[in-house]
């Protein structure tokens, strides 16, 4: 990865860089340009331009469209193109990552008590999709309704995938904050049948279960107890208690722009069996993707349905566990692989106000990221290892046929104790 050296100083939105005094007091600074090898930030840039040229907003050159047919059809040109984004991995991307022990118990038929217990978690109040189902009409079918679903997954088993209209899925457009006459400042919402959210929630499950004793403890985007709290308290924890032993820290925030929609579907499958994943609910879980299509509602009509060829799911369940708790984990892995960097850290399970015992004292872990869902943070006291780990997960990244955000990916400097500013030199 190219160098991120942060420049002389940071500039206002305005153009102009902040005096000596107002930077004295900046403890942490926030750098948003950077290097390559020495030379200026503008050469980073344009050397990155590619990696970003498909998530740049739309200029608005032409005049609104007013008439609803064609707001409609630009929808829809718009969410094919977002639902196809190029992606490709490299072949063999999933030879470094070691045979996982095969959880056999997964690839079971869903008993009646899995059919209940998903059809109970169903959100009520939600909207429909191609069905026009909605989730109260299943709770209210009882024991009958249960059965029907059962006879339904028993077939599904059986095929070793789903039915086509489990895969479609109807995107409503919903404005984000921004000009909302650009499209790129909306997003889309995926209505999907609830027949088939029910054996997402399956599914779902298991993998969950799965990943009770698999991710490691730095990951905490879509797991039970854990939050985006959570993170931000270790967060602050680091930095306080860094600024008290006067520890120099280089925090890198990493975005990936469009990360769902950008996963490679070949490599997907491939690593859901190296990591244990068995092969029947392997195909189950990418039939849910093949062959999808989707189409685009404005003003309760709907556009012509359109391929959607590459990336994971919208609007299942299954997509997030799939992206943070197995892919994301697995290429941040790689990028970690033989390194014992990071920051020690101090850990004691004790209660806080209990009396300590004699003989008992507290053990050292070495803490290197810190993930929520598509979210990474890294820190290191030292520049060069930043950067090592750096250029190692861009190199996992183009692997995996993924992108890092220019504009969204961060770094902060913090100086320790007494210190007020970077000096450029490398540590």
């Amino acid at each position: 990865m190219p160098q991120y050296k942060p420049s002389e100083g940071p500039e206002t939105p305005g153009g102009r860089r902040r005096d000596e005094s107002s930077r004295r007091h900046l403890q942490a600074t926030t750098f948003r340009s950077f290097t390559a090898s020495g030379r200026s930030c503008r050469g980073f840039r344009a050397g990155l331009g590619s990696m970003q040229s498909w998530g740049k907003g739309r200029k608005r050159e032409t005049p609104p469209l007013t008439d609803t047919g064609e707001v409609r059809a630009r929808f829809g040109r718009f969410f094919k193109g977002v639902l196809n984004l190029p992606s490709q991995a490299v072949e063999g991307v999933t030879d470094r990552i070691p045979q996982a022990w095969v959880e056999w118990w997964m690839d079971r038929i869903p008993s009646r008590a899995e059919v209940k217990e998903a059809v109970k978690r169903l959100p009520n109040g939600k909207a429909v999709g191609a069905d026009s189902i909605v989730a109260e009409q299943l709770k209210a079918g009882g024991e009958a309704m249960i059965s029907r679903l059962l006879d339904v997954f028993r077939a599904v088993w059986k095929e070793k995938g789903v039915p086509k209209a489990f895969r479609d899925a109807v995107m409503v457009p919903v404005p984000k904050k921004g000009d909302r006459l650009l499209c790129d400042n909306w997003k889309g919402i995926a209505l999907l049948i609830v027949t088939g959210k029910v054996l997402a929630k399956i599914v779902g499950g298991r993998i969950q279960k799965r990943n009770k004793k698999k991710i490691g403890e730095s990951q905490a985007g879509f797991r039970k107890g854990r939050g985006t709290i959570d993170m931000l308290f270790t967060v602050k924890q680091i930095m306080e208690k860094a600024q008290e032993r006067q520890i120099y820290l280089f925090w890198l925030f990493v975005d990936l722009p469009k990360a769902f929609d950008t996963v490679n579907r070949v490599a997907l499958h491939a690593l859901l069996l190296k990591v244990g994943i068995p092969p029947l609910l392997t195909d189950i879980i990418i039939s849910f993707m093949q062959d999808m299509e989707a189409c685009v509602e404005v003003n309760r009509e709907r556009t012509e349905l359109f391929a959607v060829k590459n990336g994971i799911r919208q609007g299942c369940v299954i997509g997030p566990l799939l992206f943070s708790s197995i892919l994301f984990e697995a290429v941040t892995q790689e990028a970690l692989q033989g390194s014992d960097e990071g920051v020690e850290v101090e850990v004691d399970f004790a209660e806080p106000f209990a009396r300590k015992k004699a003989g008992r004292s507290a053990f050292k872990i070495s803490v290197t990221d810190l993930k929520f869902a598509d979210d990474l943070a890294i820190f290191e006291t030292r520049e060069r290892r930043m950067q090592e780990f750096a250029d190692r997960l861009q190199a996992a990244y183009n692997r995996w046929g993924l992108k890092i955000s220019i504009k969204k990916t961060e770094i902060i400097v913090q100086p320790g104790r007494g210190e007020e500013r970077h000096t450029g030199e490398p540590r």
